[in-house]
Parts: structure tokens; C-alpha cells; sequence
């Protein structure tokens, strides 16, 4: 990231340190000066664009530190997960990074906040799940049907499973996780039969995962 920054600043310098000769050849030309002037007023915005997205990423940075263990926690590898899940899977870095904070307020080490995050991002790249409400379901789902050790991909897998076979969206089979968890397992019901349950009642009554949920 700071190396994009640095080429874009390097590109702008160059566009200004050419201005007496640019700016003498294109006043000969009304269509000349147009186009010159867009181009060292575009830089200029692209410049701002980009100092900006800097500033978002390192508020972001600077919350997830303030909620993991500085001893235990490589902040430099979490920042080129996050960059790296972002490029992989076209979301923002800002978004990758609130992921990562909402796991890590649930305790978790580093290991478990790379995983869930990697799965939350997948989520929102192949489902209809944005990066918000992938994190709650996953985070509802660990908790309540996790076990030990396991990866939070499997949940993620099943719901993509489901979405492919039958008329039930992956959000809603999510959004039914998030209301009905707890009771189904209090009621012996596990996660893979949650899901058949979901996916029965909405392929038929054409309900949301809320409704069904609830």
C-alpha cells in the first residue's frame, strides 16, 4: 500500500516538474491546455483519494490494536493478511480490517481472527452476504455450533452447498443461523440439520432466513 502511494505521488511530481514546458506548449492549443490541466488536476484528486484511503486504513489498524494482545499479536502480518485477503477477493482493506476487530473483540488469537476473516471475505466475494453480515453469522455460528479447532470454512461451504442446490439464499440460511442457533441447539438440533430445515421451509413458504428464524 505504501508502495502505490508512493507511485502515485512520484507520477504527480513528475506531471508538476514538467509544468513551464507543459503549460508553454499548451497554451498554443485551447484543446492542448484542456487536457493538460485535467491531467494535473486529476493527479491532484487522485492524490487526495489516495492520502485519504492511507488515513482510513490506519484508523483501522489502530482500532484493531487497541482490542488485540500487543504481546502476542504480529500486527504487521494481520496488516498483510488483510491487504492480501482485499486484493484476493476485490473488497476494501477498511472492510477486511473491521473484520478483523470484530472478531478479535470475541477474544480470539491471531490464528482464529485470520481464519474467520479469510471466511467472512469469501462470504461476501461468492454470496449474496456482505462482509458485515458474513462476520455475524460466522460469529454466531462458531459459537454456538464451533468446535474446537475447527474452521470456520465449513460453514461457510454448507451454506454455499445449499445455495447451489436448492431456491434458499445463502443470507438467509445465515440470517436463520443468527436468530435460531441457540434455541435449535438447546433443542438437540445441529448445524447441518438447521440448515436442511431452513432450506425446507423457505424453498416452500418463500420466507426470509429472519422470518424463518424467528
Amino acid at each position: 500500500l505504501k508502495g502505490e502511494y508512493s507511485e502515485k505521488e512520484k507520477d504527480l511530481n513528475e506531471v508538476l516538474g514538467k509544468g513551464n514546458r507543459t503549460f508553454s506548449i499548451a497554451v498554443e492549443s485551447v484543446i492542448k491546455w484542456g487536457a493538460a490541466a485535467q491531467m494535473v488536476y486529476g493527479g491532484i484528486d487522485y492524490l487526495k483519494d489516495s492520502v485519504k484511503h492511507i488515513s482510513d486504513v490506519e484508523v483501522a489498524m489502530a482500532r484493531l490494536q487497541m482490542v488485540m494482545n500487543p504481546v502476542t499479536t504480529n500486527f504487521n502480518e494481520l496488516q498483510k493478511s488483510a491487504l492480501g485477503f482485499a486484493k484476493q477477493y476485490g473488497v476494501g482493506v477498511e472492510s477486511v480490517l473491521d473484520s478483523m476487530r470484530v472478531f478479535a473483540q470475541q477474544g480470539l488469537s491471531q490464528q482464529y481472527v485470520v481464519d474467520r476473516t479469510r471466511t467472512a471475505t469469501v462470504a461476501s466475494n461468492i454470496t449474496d452476504l456482505n462482509p458485515t453480515d458474513a462476520t455475524e453469522a460466522l460469529t454466531a455460528a462458531m459459537k454456538v455450533f464451533g468446535a474446537e479447532g475447527e474452521s470456520s470454512m465449513r460453514f461457510l461451504d454448507s451454506w454455499s452447498e445449499v445455495e447451489s442446490k436448492a431456491a434458499v439464499k445463502a443470507g438467509d440460511l445465515a440470517d436463520a443461523i443468527k436468530k435460531a442457533a441457540s434455541a435449535a441447539k438447546n433443542a438437540g438440533i445441529d448445524f447441518d440439520q438447521l440448515n436442511g430445515l431452513v432450506t425446507a421451509v423457505g424453498s416452500v413458504t418463500r420466507q426470509t432466513g429472519k422470518e424463518i428464524g424467528t
